[in-house]
C-alpha cells in the first residue's frame, strides 16, 4: 500500500525514481527462477520480481527496518504473492545482530548512516544480519533453480552484502542491479572501487541506465557501458552488473 503523502511512494508510483528497473525486470528474470531483493523497503520491487518469476519461482526479500518489513509483508499478502519470502534481516558478511539506525524516510534507514541521513534519524534498534549464502542454503531444497537476478539497495552496506554472497556470485553469477551511493559507501568505510574489485574478476561488466524526460520531446532510457564504476562522475546512480551467463538477456535491453 502506498501513502499519498510519502514523497518516495509518490516517486515510485509516478515513475520519477528507479525508472529503468520496472521496465526491464521481466527481461532480466524469467518465470520459475529465483531472485533476491536486498533492501526491499515496502516491497515495491519485490512485487515486480514476484510477478516476473511467477508462482513457480521464488523471491527472497531482505528488509531489516521493522516498519518497512511490516509494509512489505502486508503488500505481499494483499497481492497474493506467496512466491515472495519476506525476511526481517539485513544482508551482510556475518551472522548475528547489529545496531541499525531508523530514518524518518522508509528506505533510508542504515547500519552506517551518512551525515545527510543522521539529521533524520528516529531511533536505534537491534536487527539480525546474515550472509546471503547462508540464507539461501536454509531456503533451497534439492535442485532449486538458479538465482538469476539480485537487486541491491542497502544504504552503504553493498560491499558487506556482496561479501556474504561470494559463493552465489562464483557459482551462478546472477545479474546484479545495484545502487551506487558514494556518500553512503564512504560512511561504511567502503567505496565503489571495492565493489568493482569483487565483481570484475568474476567477469562482470557494468552499464549505467540514464533516464531523460525533457520538457519538450519524448522521454528516453539509454544504457551506457562503464569501463569502471569510477568512470561516472555522479554520487548516486544505479548500475547493472552482468556476467557472461546472462549477457544475452542484458544485451536485449542494453541495445549493444
Amino acid at each position: 500500500m502506498l501513502r499519498a503523502h510519502d514523497w518516495l511512494d509518490e516517486m515510485l508510483f509516478f515513475g520519477g525514481f528507479d525508472v529503468a528497473f520496472p521496465r526491464h525486470v521481466g527481461t532480466l528474470v524469467q518465470p520459475g527462477e529465483w531472485a533476491l531483493d536486498l533492501g526491499a523497503q515496502k516491497g515495491w520491487f519485490s512485487l515486480l520480481l514476484g510477478r516476473a518469476v511467477g508462482a513457480g519461482g521464488r523471491v527472497l526479500a531482505f528488509e531489516p527496518d521493522p516498519r518497512a518489513y511490516a509494509h512489505c509483508v502486508a503488500n505481499r499478502d494483499r497481492n497474493g504473492m506467496t512466491q515472495i519470502v519476506a525476511l526481517a534481516l539485513a544482508a551482510g558478511d556475518e551472522d548475528g545482530t547489529i545496531q541499525f539506525f531508523l530514518n524518518e524516510t522508509l528506505g533510508w534507514s542504515s547500519r552506517f548512516p551518512s551525515a545527510d541521513q543522521q539529521a533524520q534519524l528516529v531511533r536505534e534498534v537491534t536487527v539480525r544480519v546474515a550472509p546471503v549464502d547462508a540464507v539461501l542454503a536454509e531456503h533451497r531444497q534439492g535442485d532449486s533453480p538458479a538465482v538469476s537476478l539480485v537487486k541491491i539497495d542497502v544504504e552503504g552496506s553493498e560491499v558487506r552484502a556482496l561479501r556474504g554472497m561470494r559463493a552465489l556470485l562464483e557459482r551462478e553469477t546472477p545479474t546484479l542491479w545495484l545502487e551506487i551511493n558514494r556518500t553512503a559507501l564512504a560512511a561504511a568505510g567502503t567505496s565503489a572501487a571495492d565493489i568493482e574489485s569483487m565483481l570484475a574478476p568474476l567477469g562482470y561488466r557494468f552499464a549505467w541506465p540514464e533516464w531523460s524526460d525533457p520538457v519538450i520531446g519524448s522521454a528516453s532510457l539509454t544504457y551506457h557501458p562503464l569501463e569502471s564504476l569510477n568512470a561516472l562522475d555522479r554520487d548516486l546512480f544505479d548500475v547493472i552488473a552482468y556476467a557472461p551467463r546472462y549477457a544475452e538477456r542484458a544485451h536485449r535491453i542494453l541495445g549493444w
